[in-house]
């Protein structure tokens, strides 16, 4: 993932600042800074969608490209091993069954003749893994309004007009979202906000009805990913220049 843009970076002290569920506290804008080598490349796009790309964070640069945290790889599942181990021995049972003669045939001699193996090759020298002395020395910005990169900047949860339904590209980035909650525990407290459009006007009652449900598919989503329930709040906001929802921390 690209760098977020920085123009003014933040001289506070990082290790003075306080620690606080995941990310650390400054005393001196009072605001929470995330250090984003602690999160994977998802639960960065869900920050910003969280935060509308104004953050106070720390990024950590190396050859260019931001130091992150690998994504975790997905469990197989219990059902597909099942299915796979029990075909194999129905088909291994089903060959015994079928392959097995009426009346056994007399086996012809087995004439064994020994031939010295070729020596096994030598096995390469593994490669040292370098020092940390070794590695580039990576570029380390503080800063308050992180502007985020082009491919992540404009991510938030749409809806179809006059629809609360969720999309797959919308599900997709609340799973985003929901791996950045459950990594953040100062995210105590979550607002989600629903909004409607000038051009879904028709009725107050109505209105808010829709940015109402909004705001509550997203929260469900949210708790279908392993949200707790109770650290998430909705509202109708009104009238905004998308339909979307909006979040607040």
């Amino acid at each position: 993932m690209k760098p977020f843009d920085i123009p003014a970076p933040c001289h506070e002290d990082w290790n003075q600042m306080r620690r606080d569920g995941g990310a650390r506290h400054c005393a001196s804008c009072d605001k929470h800074v995330v250090d984003l080598a602690t999160l994977t490349a998802r639960q960065v796009r869900g920050l910003v969608a969280l935060t509308g790309g104004d953050f106070c964070g720390r990024q950590t640069i190396r050859d260019g490209a931001l130091v992150l945290l690998p994504e975790p790889s997905r469990p197989r599942s219990p059902f597909a091993l099942r299915m796979v181990v029990g075909g194999a021995i129905a088909a291994s049972a089903f060959g015994l069954a079928a392959c097995e003669p009426a009346q056994a045939a007399a086996p012809d001699p087995i004439h064994v003749t020994q031939v010295d193996p070729d020596p096994a090759p030598a096995p390469e020298p593994t490669p040292r893994p370098p020092t940390l002395g070794e590695l580039p020395r990576p570029d380390i910005q503080m800063a308050g309004g992180i502007s985020a990169p082009p491919t992540i900047a404009n991510d938030t949860v749409s809806f179809a007009p006059q629809s609360a339904k969720l999309d797959k590209d919308a599900l997709a980035l609340i799973a985003d979202i929901a791996s950045t909650i459950n990594a953040s525990p100062w995210m105590s407290s979550v607002h989600i906000a629903g909004h409607f459009t000038h051009a879904e006007h028709t009725r107050p009652t109505k209105d808010a009805a829709l940015a109402l449900a909004r705001a509550e598919a997203v929260r469900d989503a949210l708790v279908k990913q392993g949200v707790a329930r109770e650290r998430l709040h909705v509202a109708m906001k009104g009238v905004g220049a998308a339909r979307s929802v909006t979040f607040s921390l």
